[in-house]
């Protein structure tokens, strides 16, 4: 058995509060993963085109639409119709605009390769 059948057959053994446990103790040790991997590829530069692009968009003054973020781990599926109905909403042409930036967006993606994000 590798390690991998090892530790899924070790977690299947875990109790509920175990279990619960785990994964608290999972996320946060995932988390810490990404953040790392963040700030290496920062500091290599690996991001420093991304940065710049956005500054530039800043400068030129686009604007983003909307700041993305994790949401609580304490929201619940059905808190979903009143945090959605809760954003702010955007004017028509800005809806449109972004509409089309959805449109070129997808087919640009249709054209690139895909990558695992976790691989540098």
């Amino acid at each position: 058995m590798g390690n991998i059948e090892r530790i899924e057959a070790e977690i299947r053994a875990l109790s509920a509060e175990e279990l619960a446990a785990f994964r608290e103790w999972f996320r946060e040790f995932d988390e810490s993963v990404w953040d790392e991997k963040i700030e290496a590829d920062l500091r290599s530069g690996k991001l420093d085109a991304l940065a710049e692009e956005a500054l530039g968009a800043q400068r030129t003054g686009n604007k983003p639409v909307a700041d993305l973020g994790v949401l609580p781990m304490s929201k619940r599926l059905a808190e979903l119709p009143d945090l959605l109905g809760s954003l702010p909403k955007l004017p028509e042409t800005e809806a449109e605009e972004f509409a089309q930036d959805l449109i070129s967006a997808r087919s640009e993606l249709d054209t690139m390769k895909v990558r695992d994000s976790w691989v540098s």
